[in-house]
């Protein structure tokens, strides 16, 4: 029984790692996925800030490339705005599989905790069942040698 309680404080250290680990990476991850939203949302206010700079009415020769550049700028705002909506996307996901991963966790833990509930059942079922053989053994003594058959 000492090895088993042995080896449930080292597995619990070894969660303990892996939850702060994966707690590290979580980290990591959520300010790499910050700076794209920073980033993308510096975009888009960058090109629009562009094309309102770009839709001044001047000259009729210079409208020509000022569309240009409007059309430019606004496929790069498309561009922003798409990459958004890829990373909402992507953190609905992150979200979906998160929770899968946690009920994964959670069906293990509730796995093992039954598992060792049936060891201790079987370990008593098999207590009981030596308990009612050596009483059995003993009335048949007691019946055989008994004056009274």
């Amino acid at each position: 029984m000492s090895k088993a309680g042995g080896g449930g404080g080292g597995s619990a250290l070894g969660r303990a790692a892996m939850a702060s680990a994966a707690a590290g990476l979580a980290v990591q991850r959520q300010r790499a996925l910050q700076q794209r939203v920073d980033a993308d949302v510096i975009s888009m206010v960058e090109n629009f800030t562009n094309m309102i700079k770009a839709s001044k009415i001047n000259d009729p020769v210079r409208n020509s490339q000022e569309a240009y550049q409007i059309e430019v700028h606004s496929a790069k705002l498309v561009g922003a705005a798409e990459s958004l909506l890829k990373l909402v996307a992507q953190l609905k996901q992150t979200v979906v599989f998160a929770d899968m991963s946690a009920l994964n966790a959670s069906v293990e833990r509730h796995k093992e905790e039954f598992k060792e509930e049936a060891d201790v059942a079987n370990e008593v079922v098999a207590c009981v069942g030596e308990k009612a053989t050596t009483l059995l053994h003993d009335l048949e003594d007691m019946y055989f040698t008994s004056k009274l058959k």
